[in-house]
C-alpha cells in the first residue's frame, strides 16, 4: 500500500523528521520517533469496533490511522497503557 505523498509529507513533519534516502540508519531513525510519538492504545480500535456495525468496515486504514493521530494523538492497535511523554 503506497501513501499519498502529501500524507507521507504530514507524517514525517508529525514524526519531527525529514525525508531521506532510504537507509538503516533512516529506518531506525523514524522507528524511534514514531515510538516516541504515537501512543499505543485500545480506545480508538474500541470504539470504532463498538460504533461499526459491520465488521469489514473496522480496520483503521493509514488516512484515518494517521489522522486520528494528527487531531487526537490516539491511535494504535493493542497495547494499552498511557500515553508516552515527548
Amino acid at each position: 500500500m503506497r501513501l499519498a505523498p502529501e500524507l507521507t509529507s504530514q507524517i514525517l513533519s508529525y514524526l519531527g523528521c525529514v525525508r531521506e534516502e532510504p537507509s538503516v540508519r533512516y529506518l531506525n531513525r523514524l522507528i524511534r520517533a514514531y515510538i516516541r510519538r504515537v501512543p499505543w492504545e485500545s480506545v480508538s480500535r474500541i470504539v470504532k469496533r463498538q460504533t461499526t456495525s459491520e465488521i469489514e468496515s473496522c480496520p483503521r486504514w493509514p488516512d484515518e490511522f494517521w489522522q486520528e493521530a494528527f487531531e487526537y494523538g490516539t491511535v494504535g492497535l493493542d497495547q494499552a497503557g498511557p500515553p508516552r511523554a515527548e
